[in-house]
């Protein structure tokens, strides 16, 4: 994570910023229920994945992200929406996905804790 972090965050080494894309969380709903995304991208915790997640969502922490890169290179070239609890990690998520020439990707505006404030459907642990 501190990888990422010092690479992409504001003020980084020798970063170029990034302009990030922002979707709301009502569109990415929209877009799930319409079939129109392709990755729901998580970069939280496991611990706060497991606590509560929107359905459908792929949970890749921001700390494990680096390692994960050519995994998730499939999606590329698809329709990615990214979310954490507010919008800071997916930012940072956004800039690295950005730079490894992901093309159709967005941060989901407010994050979890917005789409939970909108009492949007979600799934939690028993």
């Amino acid at each position: 994570m501190f990888d990422i972090l010092k690479r992409f965050s504001v003020g980084g080494e020798g970063v170029k910023p990034v302009k990030v894309d922002f979707v709301s969380t009502s569109t990415t709903r929209e877009m799930l229920d319409n079939g129109e995304l392709d990755l729901l991208l998580d970069v939280r915790t496991n611990k706060e994945f497991n606590l509560g997640r929107i359905e459908g969502a792929c949970n890749v922490p921001l700390s494990d992200l680096d390692e994960h890169i050519e995994k998730l290179r499939r999606f590329s070239r698809k329709r990615v929406v990214i979310h954490c609890r507010t919008e800071v990690r997916s930012t940072c998520a956004y800039e690295a996905l950005a730079k490894a020439g992901f093309t159709d990707i967005k941060v989901m505006a407010g994050g979890f804790e917005t789409w939970v404030q909108e009492n949007l459907p979600r799934t939690s642990r028993s």
